[in-house]
């Protein structure tokens, strides 16, 4: 018999620090300010700057920002998380 509390936490665990940004990806400037607008729109934030790269590699820049998903958004991806775990524990 598994311990559903402990699956839940740690897939709480891991889903803060992962599963709650949305990344844009990009080394094109245009493409990561459309992609930012888009998400923005839509009520996302942006994370702090630890989470924010700009590397130049050759003759290209590639930015990367981790966007954080609404409370709405997480907590519904939470909830289908838990459930899964709960119906693979039946």
């Amino acid at each position: 018999m598994t311990d559903t509390q402990a699956l839940k936490d740690a897939a709480f665990t891991q889903y803060q620090r992962q599963g709650r940004y949305e990344v844009i990806y990009t080394n094109y400037l245009v493409d990561m300010f459309k992609q930012y607008d888009a998400l923005v729109a839509n009520g996302y934030t942006r994370a702090g700057d630890s989470h924010i790269t700009a590397t130049n590699i050759n003759l290209a820049v590639q930015q990367v920002i981790h966007m954080i998903k609404p409370a709405d958004v997480q907590e519904a991806e939470l909830k289908a998380i838990y459930d899964k775990i709960e119906d693979d524990a039946k």
